[in-house]
Parts: structure tokens; sequence; C-alpha cells
């Protein structure tokens, strides 16, 4: 698909010192796009994971422990 896209782009080109500017300017956005992604995935990611386990164990835990179920269900049931 890309390299169909990348072919396209070269035939509506008329010298090759523009041929050589659209292969760079590619590749350049390509590779931008994949260490934006990898920034993203690595760091976002982690914080997003870390954040969701510990209210995961803390949802569980104050369930588990105190009168959690009781409290959720008459909560819902005055309102």
């Amino acid at each position: 698909m890309q390299s169909v896209k990348l072919w396209s782009s070269l035939q509506s080109v008329s010298t090759p010192n523009q041929v050589e500017y659209r292969i760079e300017s590619w590749e350049a956005d390509r590779v931008g796009l994949k260490s934006s992604f990898m920034f993203c995935k690595e760091y976002i990611g982690v914080h997003v994971l870390f954040c969701c386990l510990v209210w995961g164990y803390t949802i569980c835990f104050w369930i588990m422990f105190t009168d959690g179920w009781s409290l959720i269900l008459n909560s819902h049931l005055s309102s």
C-alpha cells in the first residue's frame, strides 16, 4: 500500500532531485511516526497500565476487606 502511494507520487515528479527529496521526506515521516508511537507506547502506556493496576487492586481490596458490596448496593437502592 505504501509502496504504491510512493510510486504514484514519484511518477508525478519531473527531476531526479525532486525524487530524492520526496523519498527522504517520506522516510523521515515514517521514522518520525514510528518513534513517536514508540514513545507513547513505552511511557504513556506504562503509566496508564500502572494507574489501572493500582485502582483495580485498591477497589478489590476495598470490596474484600470492608463491607464494600453492601455500601454499593445501599447507595444504588437509596437513590
